[in-house]
């Protein structure tokens, strides 16, 4: 803990980092998935601009 600018106590805070496989096919999500946990990433986020998002997220939950 640490004192923040304002005199009280500030607690830790942990950044978590993560990715995207937004724009990308759905037969590139499950290597861009293992590749992402292997790097480090804490978590990957897909959009819904040309697939349906929960495909997407249905096969990283398989390769993770």
């Amino acid at each position: 803990m640490s004192k923040s600018q304002f005199g009280g106590v500030q607690e830790a805070v942990t950044m978590k980092v993560g990715t995207s496989v937004r724009g990308k096919g759905l037969s590139e999500v499950p290597d861009d998935t293992a590749q992402a946990e292997e790097l480090g990433y804490d978590f990957i986020s897909t959009s819904e601009t040309k697939h349906n998002p929960f495909l997407a997220a249905a096969l990283a939950s398989e390769h993770s």
